[in-house]
């Protein structure tokens, strides 16, 4: 029992040291909220959805990052003119769904680490309503 004690006690020593170590990557999985002003719309545009992002340590300074998103809605958008008979505002529920991906540089200062990265990448934007449906 004492060799069991011993070693639990030795662990918790050097445990604090195996956290102080740079990481090989990180993950992030999040609520994202996104808001603005389109034009010929009723109101601000409010979004709820999702963000990802998977990092990958290429060198202590260096890594890789991968990130994506989606964000959902449903606003209302003016269309005037329509043909007669039509209205003039109408619900669309729209998509957005993001993929960039790119380098990250950082460096470690006690414990903050800030950081800098080239982002590159990809939208996709999908709407549809009654009256008709467009995507990009």
């Amino acid at each position: 029992m004492r060799v069991v004690g011993f070693a639990v006690l030795l662990m918790s020593v050097f445990l604090g040291n195996a956290f102080a170590q740079v990481p090989k990557g990180n993950v992030f999985i999040g609520y994202s909220y996104m808001s603005a002003d389109v034009p010929n719309t009723a109101a601000r545009q409010n979004l709820n959805g999702w963000e990802g992002s998977l990092e990958g340590k290429v060198l202590p300074f260096l890594s890789i990052v991968a990130d994506g998103s989606g964000h959902y809605g449903t606003t209302q958008f003016f269309t005037c003119p329509l043909p007669a008979g039509g209205g003039c505002a109408g619900a669309v529920n729209g998509n957005l769904y993001t993929a960039l991906f790119g380098p990250r540089v950082s460096a470690s200062f006690g414990r903050l680490r800030p950081f800098a990265h080239v982002l590159t990448g990809a939208a996709d934007v999908s709407g549809s309503s009654s009256d008709f449906s467009l995507a990009s």
